[in-house]
C-alpha cells in the first residue's frame, strides 16, 4: 500500500474509534501501530484537520431547534452578540444573503419540545425581534469528511458530481426521553465534542473552572464505564480546514411520495455536514460546508437533483467568519434533575445583554 492508501484506511478507522485509541484503529484496519501513529500525525498536521466527537443526543435526551429571526431595528447591531448568553445555544450565524437575519440552533430537552417556543415569543413581546420561524427536530445526523473522496496527496476533495455514492446516516441504537448520562459524563462529552484529542489530564484541569476537582483517573473511569457501554458517543467526525468555506443551509418540506428519493439524493453530496429531521420526517434541514471554487457545481446539483422533491424550500448562507458552534449545554445539567431548561430565563439573559450593548451607543 502507498501512503494515500494507508492514510485512507487510518482515517476511516478513526471515524470508528477516534484518535485516542490508535491501537484499536491498527487492529481494525490491519496496519502496524507505528505506521498508523506516524500516518495519523503527519496528515493531521499537514492538512490542519480537525477531529470532533459527536455526543449521542438521543441517549442524552436532547433534541434540536433550528430557527431564524429578524431583530428589531434597535437591536439589529447587538442581538447576534447577545445570543451568546443563551446557555443551550448550539450554532449561530449571520445570513450572508440578508444581514438582518440571524440563523441558529438550540439544544432543547425532549420534555421542552413544545414549551421552547416561549423563548422566541418573549423576545418578540419585549420588542427585541420582529419575527421568527422555528421547529423542533428529534433526529440529528452528523457527517464529515468522506475519506474515499479525499486526495491525500494534495489535501482536498476529488470526486465526480456525476457518480456520487449514497452515505448512510449515523445510527442511534439508544434513544431516551431523559439523559442516560450523569454530570461528569456530560462534561467529558462536551470536552471531546470541542477537541477529540484532549487528554483526561487536561479535562481535569479545565474542570477547576467549574469549581469541581476530579482526577484524570475518575474521568477515565466514567469514559470506560459509562460513555462507551451506554453508547453516549456517536461516530467521530473529521473536518478539513474550514477557512474560506461557505456554510449553506436548506430547509425543505419534503413531499410524502418523494421521501426515500430525497434522502438518498441529498446524502450523496460530499459537503453534507448535518441534517435535522422532525418526527414525521416531512421537514428537513441540511447544513453543507462548500468551498468557494465548487459553489456553482454544488448549487447546480442541489437545484437539479434535490429541490424537485421539495414542496417548499428556503436557504441561508454564511461566510467562514460569521458562524460559531457551541458544545452541549453542560451548565444546564444537574445530577438529580437532569436537564434544567427555562425558556423565559434564557430569553431574559439575551434581552439584558442586548440592552446593555445598546445603552453605550445612546
Amino acid at each position: 500500500m502507498d501512503n494515500s492508501d494507508i492514510a485512507r484506511k487510518v482515517f476511516w478507522g478513526i471515524l470508528e474509534f477516534g484518535p485516542r485509541d490508535l491501537l484499536a484503529v491498527s487492529q481494525l484496519i490491519g496496519v502496524p501501530y507505528h505506521k498508523v501513529y506516524a500516518t495519523f500525525w503527519r496528515f493531521y498536521n499537514d492538512y490542519k484537520l480537525t477531529i470532533l466527537a459527536s455526543p449521542n443526543l438521543n441517549a442524552l435526551g436532547l433534541g434540536t431547534v433550528y430557527f431564524d429571526i429578524k431583530p428589531t431595528k434597535e437591536y439589529r447591531r447587538t442581538l447576534y452578540n447577545a445570543f451568546f448568553k443563551v446557555s443551550n445555544l448550539n450554532m449561530l450565524v449571520i445570513d450572508a444573503n440578508d444581514y438582518s437575519t440571524i440563523v441558529g440552533s438550540l439544544y432543547v430537552p425532549f420534555p421542552s419540545r413544545r414549551s421552547y417556543v416561549g423563548f422566541f415569543e418573549y423576545l418578540k413581546s419585549q420588542g427585541v425581534i420582529e419575527s421568527y420561524s422555528s421547529a423542533f427536530y428529534e433526529t440529528k445526523h452528523r457527517y464529515g469528511l468522506i475519506v474515499d473522496y479525499f486526495d491525500w496527496e494534495v489535501g482536498d476533495y476529488r470526486f465526480d458530481w456525476g457518480s456520487l455514492i449514497e452515505r448512510k446516516p449515523e445510527t442511534s441504537p439508544i434513544q431516551s426521553s431523559v439523559s442516560l448520562a450523569d454530570r461528569i459524563d456530560v462534561y467529558i462529552l462536551k470536552e471531546l465534542e470541542a477537541d477529540a484529542l484532549q487528554s483526561f489530564r487536561n479535562m481535569s484541569e479545565s474542570l477547576k473552572r467549574h469549581n469541581l476537582v476530579l482526577s484524570s483517573r475518575v474521568l477515565m473511569y466514567h469514559y470506560n464505564s459509562h460513555i462507551v457501554p451506554r453508547k453516549l458517543l456517536s461516530r467521530y467526525r473529521i473536518f478539513r480546514n474550514l477557512k474560506g468555506i461557505l456554510r449553506i443551509d436548506y430547509i425543505c418540506e419534503v413531499r410524502e411520495k418523494n421521501k426515500e428519493l430525497f434522502y438518498s439524493t441529498i446524502r450523496r453530496i460530499p459537503y453534507l455536514d448535518v441534517e435535522f429531521l422532525d418526527s414525521s420526517h416531512d421537514l428537513h434541514v441540511s447544513n453543507f460546508y462548500v468551498p468557494y471554487h465548487d459553489y456553482t457545481n454544488f448549487t447546480n446539483y442541489f437545484l437539479k437533483h434535490v429541490s424537485p422533491y421539495c414542496e417548499h424550500m428556503k436557504g441561508h448562507m454564511s461566510l467562514s467568519g460569521q458562524r460559531v458552534s457551541v458544545t452541549i449545554p453542560y451548565e444546564l445539567f444537574k445530577d438529580k434533575q437532569g436537564w434544567v431548561y427555562n425558556p423565559l430565563e434564557q430569553a431574559q439573559r439575551v434581552i439584558d445583554e442586548a440592552r446593555s450593548l445598546v445603552s453605550p451607543r445612546a
